[in-house]
Parts: structure tokens; sequence; C-alpha cells
């Protein structure tokens, strides 16, 4: 899942077309990345274990408001304060992007004079306007930004305080939502007091609680406490399905009774603060993940594609594949003396055994440490098979080989 970032600042008013191999995609100008330049997308790209690919972005001929079209899979609330999928898998949750409180911060000049050019100011962002102000439908994804402004000053043109948010979802992979928020200040400001004034990303998860559980570095462990901190993922399991969250930060999580529902908080912000800032937080819903499959989804929404230098071995591991769903390949870089280091994760809590298919030949592999050298008296592939060698992984193990 990529956005392609424009150079540019200025909002365009034309969309563009992505060229990838022999298709065409319409995309149309959406968010703004960290830095403030105009993010085009959001687009699926399906690529092979360290393929590298060439994508066009070019202008197209369209304007951005003539993709404009009614929502599939989106349903706002509240004029985008809630939002809700309308896909079975997410039947009965509802997201709501962001509650809490601000005040500014007394400065020099602000505490003895205090500004009577306020426009308009709603320090508890539950009860300030919300307005979905465009939405289309690109690359079978649904798109819509909504934004509030929580500070106005007479006759500026931006606003002393606003947040931005640009939502989509789809069905592929699996289905899934994401949300992104841009924070803009132009003056000094800190959240309300812990933890109900803190700025939160709330999901209403229904009458039935889930089962929760977080991952820690490498490993996933079963969550009761009421407060709980993840590293990449949280995963909330009914009977009947599984829900995973990724947050784009490792914040703190809390379950809140409301009557006879439950909802989950995640903490997004909690200090004073000027400037610009973004978070995300994205969604996927099945029958049921594995702890393999949550690492793999969580890994998609945190790691962004990159183009590998010339030289280095991604050319010789393209295609690399393993026959254990519950195994993964974690990590693949250069080792001392052109070898090339692999590190794999058996991410299940029970031993299993892998197959690795090598997309070409190779002289030996052997353990390694983690820097790829050889470990003294460590396990060593017995050669009898060609293409490929065979594992057994304990419970929870990281491994790490280096092939010659």
């Amino acid at each position: 899942m990529l956005f392609r970032s424009l150079d540019e600042t200025r909002w365009p008013q034309q969309a563009f077309t992505l060229k990838d191999g022999p298709s065409d995609t319409l995309l149309p100008p959406v968010f703004r990345s960290d830095d403030g330049n105009v993010l085009v997308g959001p687009v699926l790209v399906k690529m092979a274990p360290c393929e590298t690919r060439t994508l066009r972005l070019k202008p197209s001929d369209k304007t951005a408001s003539s993709l404009d079209t009614p929502l599939k899979h989106l349903a706002p609330k509240q004029d985008g304060h809630r939002w809700e999928v309308a896909q079975d898998l997410f039947a009965g949750v509802a997201f709501e992007p962001l509650v809490g409180e601000w005040k500014q911060v007394p400065s020099y000049f602000t505490n003895p004079h205090p500004n009577e050019n306020v426009e308009a100011a709603h320090e508890n962002i539950a009860k300030a306007p919300f307005a979905v102000t465009n939405q289309a439908v690109s690359d079978g994804m649904d798109t819509a930004r909504w934004r509030t402004d929580l500070l106005r000053i007479r006759e500026v043109e931006e606003p002393g305080l606003s947040v931005e948010g640009l939502v989509f979802a789809g069905a592929k992979p699996v289905p899934f939502v994401h949300f992104r928020q841009r924070l803009s200040s132009i003056i000094r400001f800190e959240t309300g007091p812990r933890p109900n004034g803190t700025w939160r990303f709330r999901l209403h998860a229904g009458r039935t609680t889930p089962v929760v559980f977080a991952d820690a570095p490498f490993s996933e462990e079963r969550r009761d406490a009421e407060s709980f901190y993840c590293a990449r993922y949280v995963r909330l399991e009914w009977p009947d399905r599984h829900l995973l969250w990724c947050p784009s930060q490792n914040t703190l999580f809390r379950r809140v009774r409301e009557g006879d529902e439950t909802a989950f908080e995640c903490t997004v912000f909690d200090f004073t603060f000027t400037g610009a800032a973004n978070w995300d937080m994205r969604f996927y819903a099945a029958p049921s993940f594995s702890p393999a499959d949550s690492m793999r989804l969580a890994e998609t929404c945190h790691r962004k594609p990159f183009r590998v230098p010339v030289g280095v071995s991604a050319g010789r591991v393209a295609g690399i594949a393993v026959d254990n769903p519950s195994v993964m390949v974690t990590h693949l870089f250069p080792a001392d003396g052109g070898a090339t280091g692999v590190r794999m994760l058996n991410a299940s809590d029970k031993p299993q055994t892998a197959t690795v298919a090598w997309p070409g030949d190779f002289g030996g592999v052997t353990a390694a440490d983690t820097e790829g050298s050889m470990s003294s008296g460590g396990w060593t592939h017995d050669r009898k098979s060609t293409g490929a060698w065979k594992y057994a992984f304990r419970p929870w193990e990281m491994a790490t080989f280096r092939v010659t």
C-alpha cells in the first residue's frame, strides 16, 4: 500500500496517473507527508520478496474533483467524528479518530494581554465541529478527508490549531481501514489531564468484550490489564473474527467501559506542543489471524519500500520462499566475505520445521551470529538437497543463517 509524494507543497487541482508496467491507475491528491509535500494515492502494489519495480507518476488531464464519488466501504457518522466500515467483518465496530482536550500555554505576550481576536476556540475536541471535505474511490479503495479547526483567529486565513484526517478502506488483501491524521499548530498548547483529557483514538468494540493480544519484540502476549502497551500491533479476538490494530507509534492503550459496551483507547498526544505532527492507525479484519499473520501485516503498515542499491545482495535473494506459514524471514543483509545473512523467526509458541527455498545456487548454509559471521560449532546444512535447506525451530526462536 503506497502513497506517492510530490515535490510540491501547493495543492494541485488535477488528478495523477500512476503507471505500473502496462496498467494505469488514476489517483487523486489526498493528504500531506511529514515534510508538508502533497501525497497522491493510496494504491495497492503486490510485489515478490526483494522485488524492485519502477512506478511512474504524471499529471492527468482529469481534475481531482472529477474523482469524487459516493463511498462503498466507508460510512462517516456525526460529520466525521465517527466512522464505520460497511463490511461484514467490521460490523458493530465504530472508530472515533480523535477525542480529548487542550488549552493554550500562556506566553509573555498572551498572559498579561489575552488575545481578543480569537474567532472560535473548541477546547473539548468531542464538541468541536468536524467536516468531511472530500471523498473518492480509486484503485478499489474508498478515500475521504475530514477536518476540524480547534482555534481560529479573526482575519487570519490559516487556523491557529487544526487537525486534518485521511480515511481509506478496501477489501484486499483482507478487509482494512486506515486513519491518518495531521496536526498543525501555530500556537503552543498542552493536552488535557490524564487519562480522560489526553488526545486519544477510540475504537468502540460493542457489547461482547474481545480477548486482547499485543506484541513484544518478536513475540506476543495476552493482555488482561486495563492499560497496556504494544510494539507494533494489538489483536482483538472475538469467537467469530479477529481485528488487528497497527498504530504508528508505541503508545498506551486502555479499556473503557461505557455502560454495557467496551471501548479501547490509544493515546496519540500527551504533552505540550507547537508545529506539525502526523500519526496513523490501520485495522485489518479476518475470521482469524495467527501471530505470524499479525506480524506480516504489521510490517506492511510500518515499513516503507525503498530501492536497494546496485551491488547489494537483493538480486541474489529475490524470490526466497519458506514453506511454513508460521516461520518468517525478518531480515536479509550482506555479510562479510560476499555471503548473505538471513534472519528468521518462528512466530509460534510451538516447535516448527521449515524448508527455505533459495532462488539460486549456494555453496553452503551455516548458523551465524547477528552480523552474519559463522558460529563455531553451530548448525550446518547437510547438502543432501540442492536449492533449499531445512531447519527445526524452537518455540519463538530467532535464527540467523550465513549463505555462501
